[in-house]
């Protein structure tokens, strides 16, 4: 199951793995979007049965430059978003 807002790499890896022997689908996803996140893994229960486990990479970064030079307001902004969406993802 893969799940992301760029559909055409994910498409891309869907097809890969399908050639490879194994069996993959993949559903549009942002998952920070509650309904988009549940419906990914309802959607992997409904074709697979179960999900043994889940990666989730998803980020959005706003703060960039030099670690160094970024104000810890800005640092704490960007890590705030990330437990929701990780939350939301195994939720389901």
């Amino acid at each position: 199951m893969i799940g992301a807002r760029r559909e055409a790499v994910g498409e891309k890896s869907v097809k890969e793995i399908n050639a490879a022997g194994g069996r993959s689908i993949f559903v549009p996803t942002d998952v920070a979007v509650e309904a988009e996140a549940l419906s990914l893994v309802g959607t992997t229960i409904t074709e697979f049965g179960r999900l043994d486990g889940a990666f989730n990479n998803a980020r959005d970064v706003y703060t960039t430059g030099p670690v160094h030079e970024i104000d810890g307001e800005a640092w704490r902004s960007n890590l705030g978003q990330q437990p929701d969406k990780r939350l939301l993802l195994h939720e389901g």
